[in-house]
């Protein structure tokens, strides 16, 4: 199953938080089956998301949708993410 990685810069991590957690339900739409979160030592707006999803192309329209973009202005984004798929290995 493979992971999408995003890193993005947020101005409010709470804020944040509170969209992502609201949008389970779109992320399942799309075969996304886990969302964590990690925040960087010494920068609370630091922030890299991992996804697990169950289907590479689902996963890239996800990517690409008009829910992602929207909530990503309303979570306090700034700028585009740095994405990249990895597939665990051990």
């Amino acid at each position: 199953m493979p992971s999408i990685f995003m890193r993005v810069k947020v101005r409010n991590f709470d804020t944040f938080k509170s969209v992502v957690d609201g949008h389970e339900d779109i992320r399942r739409s799309y075969g996304i089956t886990s969302c964590n979160l990690f925040r960087e030592a010494g920068d609370d707006g630091a922030v890299t998301i991992q996804l697990q999803a169950t289907d590479p192309e689902k996963a890239q329209e996800f990517l690409g949708s008009e829910q992602l973009q929207t909530a990503m202005m309303e979570s306090t984004v700034q700028g585009p993410p740095d994405v990249w798929f990895a597939e665990q290995m051990g």
